[in-house]
């Protein structure tokens, strides 16, 4: 870790729940990093820190010792009392900081000061991915572990089987003795067919059967191509498409929550 480079948790978590997610070991290093670059970096000689002082200021102020850096406002003070917790206590098993004399006061270790120079061994997404998976329906929301662990190809797959899984919800919550032997492509088509899910949209091509017969008919080809294109391609020959980028990979879970919310509206 260049001691001239800022250095943000926040970098590597978008919100709370994202650093929770992380493996407790990463979120220790990610507090080690920047234990140092607030209280070592830049110092004719390394400064001593209080955690309980720490909580104590936190609990009044969202944030005074700039531990939680680019997280939510309202998200701060979670994130200082978190990482004080789990992670500040794997610090002190590994002899990363220590209180010399016992009295609240730590500091950091040559090992914690040599470990903090290591890389913190895991992906930073695009902040913009990362965000914009609120947007999508929420069975999608927490895919944010796939961009962390370069997951494309394994979020694409796990989004459509999500949507073929809501299929099987449908039919077998339905009690449709007749759809119970349907499943994969043809399923969507048989519970439009049944009468188990309906048209989205009552005002389209209202009073003209033709044109709702058509929109019914591309319908059924959109939802049947969740599980017939988009599902089997990623699942079964994932190693026969290209590898995605991050950008791409969130295009195609937007199409897989357009499904769903649809498939929410016809439910």
């Amino acid at each position: 870790m260049n001691a001239h480079e800022p250095f943000f948790i926040g970098t590597y978590a978008v919100t709370f729940e994202d650093l929770k997610k992380l493996p407790l070991e990463t979120q220790a290093i990610l507090l080690l990093k920047r234990l140092r670059k607030i209280y070592c970096d830049h110092k004719v000689q390394p400064q001593q820190f209080n955690k309980g002082n720490m909580l104590n200021r936190a609990a009044q102020m969202p944030d005074p010792e700039a531990l939680a850096v680019g997280f939510p406002d309202d998200e701060k003070w979670a994130v200082v009392e978190h990482l004080l917790r789990q992670p500040w206590l794997y610090l002190e098993q590994n002899y990363y900081v220590t209180s010399v004399a016992g009295n609240g006061w730590y500091e950091l270790t040559q090992q914690g000061l040599d470990r903090a120079n290591d890389d913190v061994g895991i992906r930073v997404p695009d902040r913009t991915i990362l965000t914009a998976l609120k947007f999508l329906h929420p069975y999608l929301q927490d895919y944010g572990h796939y961009f962390y662990e370069g997951k494309h190809k394994e979020a694409v797959s796990a989004a459509f089987k999500r949507v073929e899984n809501r299929f099987n919800e449908i039919r077998d919550a339905s009690g449709n003795t007749s759809a119970k032997s349907f499943s994969g492509v043809v399923l969507p088509r048989k519970l439009i067919e049944f009468g188990i899910i309906k048209f989205p949209f009552d005002q389209l091509a209202n009073g003209n059967q033709s044109n709702r017969d058509a929109y019914t008919g591309e319908l059924k080809n959109l939802l049947s191509s969740a599980i017939g294109w988009f599902r089997n391609s990623f699942e079964h020959e994932p190693h026969n498409l290209p590898e995605l980028s991050e950008g791409e990979a969130l295009e195609y879970l937007f199409v897989a929550s357009y499904i769903l919310r649809t498939i929410d509206r016809m439910a």
